[in-house]
C-alpha cells in the first residue's frame, strides 16, 4: 500500500528514484524497490516525514498542491509543517481511522487461543548450546523461533520479555515465517508460559491500532502483557547504537540481540546468546527498562466478576463525560424492582451489589458530564421474544414485560436526567460492551467465549474509540433526545395496547 502511494504521486509529480534518493540518502534502486513493494520502509524514525516534506516542497515549487489534495484528499492548505504531517499519515495509513477501529473490534469479539496447532507447520532447528551469530532478515527469523522453541521444552512455566523497535509488521511480509512465528507463539502460550513485548509507541495511534490488530489473536490468552515505551523518552537503549531486538528468557535459558549494520531495516546482524551471564544480565536490563513503560492493555479472562469491578473502580475515578456502546441495554438502566426481581430469580448470582454500585456511579457522573449511549434494541415480538441483558460475562434472559419496564425506565432517565443521552444502533458484528470515561479509562467486555475484559488507560486509545463513538452517534436516524423519548413511548403504546 505504501509502495503503491510514493508511486503514485512521484509519478504525478514527476520525481524520478534519483532525485528523490539523493534528498533523503537513500540509493535509487532501493527508492524502486519500495515503489513496487519489494522493500520496507528504512528504520529511522525521521523518514517518512523527511520523504513527505521534500514531496510537498516539489509539489509546490511546481504549482501541484492541488493535485496532491485531489489524490491524497488531504487539505495541503494549512501551514508547511501540517500539511507535511497530513502526507506522512496518508502514506503510512492504510485504512481510515474509523473503519480500522471497526476492524479492531471484530478481531477482539470473535478471536480465541487456538488450541491445536499443527507442529509440523514450525520447522525444528538445532537448539544451540553455544551463541550464534545471525545475518539479515531471513537468518533473524531463525534466531527468534529458535529462542521460542527453548521456551516449548521447558517445563516449569518461564517468562520471555520481548522487546522491538522494528517496523510492527515486519514478520507480515513473509507469510511463511509469519505463520511459524505464530503458531510458535501459540505453543508457548498453550505450555503456560507468559510473553511480555514491549512496543515503542510513537505519534501514529494507527500504528498502534495496527500493532494490537497482530496480537489480538495471543492478547486474548491473558499470558501476553503489552507495554508501551515513548519513542522520545530517554531510556537505556538510546545508546549510540541501539538494538533492533531484544528477546530474552527468564532463569538464563536463551537470549537474543539484533544491531543494525547500515541504514536498512535488514541490514541486522542478530546473536543468539547461551551464556547464562550474558543472558543474567540483558534480562535485568529489559526488567529495568520494563519500568519505564506503561501496560497498554489489562486483559482478565477469569474471575470476570471480581475483575469488571476493580476495572470500573479505576474508570470511574475520572471526571470526564462517560460513554457506553452495547448490543443490550445498559445493565445500570435498570429500575431497582426489576433488579431485585432478577436477583430473586437467580439467587446464586451475585447481582445487586455489582448493579447497585454500577447505578451510583452512573448517578454521580450525570451531575457533571454528559453522558452518552448507543445501543441495539431487540425487536419486541408479539410472542416470546430474545431479551437479553449482559452481566459479568453472562447474559441473562429476561421476559417481554421485564424489558418494557426496563424501556419505561431509560425513558424516565432521558427526561429527568438532563446530561443522559440515548441513541441506537441498527445492527452490529462488534459482540462487545465498551464503556469509556474520558479520563479514567476504557472497558471492553466480549459477549462470547471465551468471557474476556480489556482494560486500558492510554489517552490516545480513548482519544480514538471517542471519536469512533461520536461517528456512531452521526449515523444515528434520532440524534434528538425528544425524538427518541417519542420512539420509545410508541413501542410502550404498541406493545401494551
Amino acid at each position: 500500500m505504501f509502495g503503491e502511494k510514493l508511486d503514485i504521486i512521484m509519478t504525478a509529480l514527476e520525481v524520478s528514484n534519483a532525485s528523490l534518493a539523493k534528498e533523503i540518502f537513500l540509493d535509487s534502486s532501493y527508492i524502486s524497490r519500495l515503489r513496487n513493494g519489494k522493500r520496507n520502509l528504512p528504520s529511522e524514525p525521521d523518514f517518512i516525514s523527511n520523504l513527505s516534506s521534500y514531496l510537498f516542497y516539489i509539489a509546490m515549487e511546481k504549482g501541484r498542491i492541488k493535485l496532491l489534495e485531489d489524490i491524497t484528499g488531504e487539505n495541503l492548505s494549512k501551514s508547511n509543517e501540517d500539511s507535511t504531517m497530513c502526507l506522512s499519515n496518508w502514506l503510512t495509513s492504510r485504512n481510515n481511522l474509523k473503519e480500522m477501529i471497526k476492524d479492531l473490534l471484530q478481531d477482539i469479539s470473535s478471536h480465541e487461543l487456538k488450541k491445536d496447532i499443527d507442529n509440523k507447520l514450525i520447522n525444528n532447528y538445532e537448539l544451540r548450546k553455544e551463541s550464534r551469530y545471525y545475518y539479515g532478515d531471513k537468518e533473524k527469523y531463525e534466531a527468534i523461533i529458535t529462542v521460542l522453541q527453548n521456551v516449548m521444552k521447558e517445563e516449569k512455566p518461564k517468562t520471555l520479555i520481548w522487546y522491538s523497535s522494528q517496523n510492527k509488521d515486519y514478520y507480515l511480509d513473509d507469510e511463511e515465517f509469519h505463520e511459524e512465528l505464530s503458531n510458535s507463539i501459540g505453543e508457548v502460550l498453550n505450555h503456560g508460559h507468559k510473553i511480555i513485548i514491549i512496543y515503542e509507541v510513537g505519534n501514529d495511534i494507527k500504528e498502534t491500532l495496527r500493532f494490537i490488530k497482530i496480537w489480538i489473536p495471543f492478547l486474548i490468552s491473558g499470558n501476553v502483557l503489552p507495554y508501551l515505551y515513548p519513542r522520545d523518552s530517554l531510556n537505556l537503549l538510546s545508546r549510540s547504537i541501539i538494538p533492533r531486538n531484544f528477546l530474552s528468557v527468564s532463569e538464563n535459558k536463551a537470549a537474543i540481540i539484533s544491531l543494525p549494520t547500515g541504514k536498512l531495516e535488514e541490514d541486522l546482524l542478530t546473536v543468539y546468546i547461551k551464556d547464562k551471564e550474558e543472558i543474567s544480565a540483558l534480562y535485568y536490563n529489559l526488567e529495568v527498562f520494563l519500568e519505564g513503560c506503561d501496560l497498554m492493555l489489562e486483559i482478565a479472562n477469569k474471575d470476570i466478576a471480581n475483575n469488571y469491578k476493580k476495572m470500573f473502580d479505576s474508570l470511574n475515578k475520572g471526571d470526564g463525560s462517560f460513554y457506553f456502546m452495547g448490543n443490550t441495554p445498559a445493565l445500570y438502566t435498570l429500575p431497582e424492582n426489576l433488579a431485585e426481581k432478577i436477583q430473586r430469580e437467580n439467587p446464586n448470582l451475585n447481582f445487586l451489589t455489582p448493579y447497585r454500585y454500577g447505578r451510583k456511579k452512573f448517578f454521580k457522573a450525570l451531575q457533571n458530564k454528559p453522558n452518552y449511549e448507543s445501543i441495539i434494541l431487540s425487536k419486541i415480538e408479539e410472542h416470546g421474544g430474545d431479551y437479553k441483558l449482559l452481566f459479568a460475562g453472562t447474559f441473562l434472559n429476561y421476559s417481554k414485560e421485564d424489558y418494557l419496564v426496563h424501556i419505561e425506565e431509560i425513558i424516565r432517565l432521558l427526561k429527568e436526567e438532563r446530561n443522559y443521552n440515548l441513541f441506537f444502533r441498527e445492527s452490529s458484528s462488534v459482540e462487545l460492551a465498551i464503556m469509556i470515561k474520558e479520563d479514567g479509562g476504557l472497558i471492553a467486555e466480549k459477549y462470547n467465549k471465551p468471557e474476556t475484559l480489556f482494560f486500558t488507560k492510554c489517552i490516545s486509545f480513548i482519544d480514538v474509540f471517542i471519536c469512533y463513538f461520536n461517528s456512531l452517534i452521526e449515523g444515528s436516524k434520532l440524534k434528538e433526545k425528544g425524538d427518541v423519548i417519542k420512539y420509545l413511548e410508541s413501542i410502550i403504546e404498541t406493545n401494551r395496547s
